[in-house]
């Protein structure tokens, strides 16, 4: 009986300037809002409303936090003999499971630099982006993608590459794989000497 082959991967979602201006941004919106909103009553009105202007800045305060917090994206990738999962995971805690398939039911699996990625990106209804960048860079070959057809409809799944990966998409899929050469490391070299 053949062995279980098992592979996991975790990716940190880089979320670029977005990630390090954001919560400057806001924090800074928030402290200007909260000032503002609290002493207005009192400077115009002079009306102390502390308690009702008080209660909405922390309402707000919290949004503000929730929002800085949920920039933490991080995927799982897992792979569990022919069936291929992938999850979002939000500020380290929350999963959602975007999707989950089988390898042998993709129609192709292969780097975006192959020739016939921008057909297949017309031709799906929608695509999840899993890799470490807000944006899929389409001129790397460490970024493939899997099309899939199911009943959602058909999907684009896209992802950092591993080599430990492409032995799995072989052996389940070996028809629809795109064929990659795998760089030899040098330690394998030095040992077989």
């Amino acid at each position: 009986m053949p062995e279980d082959l098992v592979f996991e991967d975790l990716v940190k979602r880089d979320n670029g300037k977005l990630g390090k201006l954001f919560p400057v941004f806001s924090i800074t919106a928030f402290i200007l809002f909260a000032v503002i909103f609290n002493l207005a009553p009192i400077i115009l009105f002079n009306y102390n409303g502390i308690y009702f202007t008080g209660m909405l800045t922390l309402g707000v305060g919290y949004l503000v936090f929730r929002a800085i917090k949920n920039l933490n994206i991080e995927f799982e990738y897992e792979i569990f003999n022919d069936m291929m999962t992938f999850t979002k995971i939000l500020n380290g805690k929350k999963r959602i499971v975007l999707t989950e398939f089988s390898i042998r039911n993709c129609e192709f699996i292969g780097p975006v630099t192959e020739d016939r990625f921008i057909d297949d990106a017309d031709r799906t209804d929608f695509s999840f982006n899993c890799t470490g960048k807000r944006d899929v860079d389409i001129d790397s070959d460490m970024v493939w993608y899997t099309l899939v057809s199911d009943n959602s409809g058909r999907y684009a799944v896209f992802f950092d590459f591993s080599y430990d990966m492409y032995p799995i998409f072989r052996r389940y899929n070996a028809h629809r794989t795109a064929v990659f050469k795998i760089p030899e490391i040098e330690e394998e070299r030095d040992e077989e000497e």
